[in-house]
């Protein structure tokens, strides 16, 4: 196996860089997702790997070996494609055993090989089929056993399930997550799904203009953001974000804005400006009653527009003043679309911005009842069991780069 290092990577384009200055260390059998918006630059650094694209500047090092100019064909890798790029005309078993014939491999080799493949990932009575007589997850399964029937060294997945139903993407992940844990092949993962992200990825780097914005583990990432981008891209729903001001008060010092008022701890920051940012998985949602006392820990009131009931909790679309806020419903409150309640909780777990920069001045911290929040934001039961079974790689060298190495772990 080998680990993937890129050192300074610039991609041009005419006079535009799509990738900037990009410094990311993927260790020897590391499950690597790199996620970010469309146009972000992902998809890019990974033609770049495979060198299906030329890296204007930097080094690309595969297996400790500078890549650059190594040909496609020679670099050791397999990638899987969204649209799985399967030949239409071959049955499964021609599809997988495609590259060993290529290669010169013996009849009995191929053979071989395409049977065990075929067993472990379910396509054995699928043999003698063509593409068109699958369904969408079986050519999926396909495309993953023409690559790791190929035993690579590096594995390259550019958004391999974003043609797939829901339900079939849950399945996959946890397909996906067990093969790479069962082979250990060093594993680098596009998408623009942070729910992917949080449930595959022993670690996440985050994308954004081409800039590596902050690479960590999921928790690392929703816990502790680098900066407001990465602390709104990470987490579903999307963490609530306040602009207003700090400032010392009669009771001590607090945030006022965007129509909360959060009460700080004296050591958090200074007086001025900022972005707070709070998790609707700690914020609630409570009756308000005319005349009644509100709770101790309000920090505004609050209209229900409506509730999302996602099973296992729920959640309120709220408005305070003229701006949209979710937090957490208690389904047996009886709280519907229209009732006025009181907005509360947050403060042990908001996060303060600095208002020009975007960059995290003070917040988060993981716990327990953090990481049970990753869980649940990355799709409760269907993300537990794939994140829970992948290793943890707390060997796997960290990025280096300014904001990865800067936000990376922050306290």
């Amino acid at each position: 196996m080998g680990g993937v290092v890129l050192q300074g990577v610039f991609k041009m384009f005419g006079g535009t860089a799509v990738v900037e200055d990009l410094n990311l260390e993927v260790g020897d059998g590391e499950f690597m997702v790199l996620l970010g918006p469309s146009g972000c630059g992902k998809t890019t650094t990974l033609r770049m790997i495979a060198g299906l694209e030329t890296a204007t500047s930097g080094q690309i090092i595969i297996d400790g070996r500078v890549a650059n100019d190594v040909h496609p064909s020679h670099r050791d890798i397999a990638m899987v494609f969204q649209n799985y790029a399967l030949y239409p005309h071959m049955t499964v078993r021609q599809n997988l055993g495609y590259a060993l014939r290529r290669s010169g491999a013996e009849k009995q080799a191929v053979a071989t090989a395409v049977g065990e493949v075929a067993a472990s990932l379910g396509l054995a009575p699928l043999l003698d089929r063509k593409p068109s007589q699958l369904s969408g997850g079986q050519r999926q399964r396909v495309a993953l056993g023409r690559a790791v029937i190929r035993r690579p060294k590096v594995f390259l997945m550019d958004e391999p399930l974003s043609n797939l139903d829901a339900k079939l993407r849950v399945e996959m992940r946890n397909e996906l997550v067990r093969l790479q844990s069962r082979l250990g092949t060093t594993t680098i993962y596009v998408t623009h799904d942070q729910v992917e992200a949080m449930t595959m990825g022993h670690r996440v780097a985050v994308m954004h203009g081409g800039r590596l914005e902050q690479v960590g583990s999921p928790l690392d990432l929703f816990e502790r953001p680098v900066n407001q981008f990465v602390a709104g891209f990470m987490g579903h729903p999307a963490m609530n974000m306040f602009q207003g001001s700090v400032a010392r008060h009669a009771s001590g010092r607090r945030f006022v804005g965007g129509g909360v008022e959060v009460p700080l701890l004296e050591s958090d920051c200074h007086d001025g400006e900022f972005v707070l940012g709070i998790r609707p998985q700690y914020l609630r949602a409570t009756r308000y009653s005319e005349g009644a006392v509100p709770p101790p820990d309000a920090i505004a009131r609050a209209r229900v527009d409506f509730v999302e009931h996602l099973g296992t909790e729920s959640f309120g679309v709220l408005t305070v003043e003229d701006r949209t806020v979710v937090a957490k419903v208690e389904v047996a409150d009886g709280i519907g679309s229209g009732d006025p309640v009181w907005l509360c909780g947050g403060r042990e777990r908001a996060q303060l911005f600095e208002l020009s920069t975007g960059a995290r001045v003070v917040g988060g911290g993981a716990s327990r009842a953090g990481a049970a929040a990753v869980a649940v934001a990355a799709g409760a039961a269907s993300g537990a069991g794939a994140a829970s079974g992948a290793p943890a790689a707390s060997g796997a060298p960290a990025a280096s780069g300014a904001g990865a190495a800067s936000g990376a772990g922050a306290p």
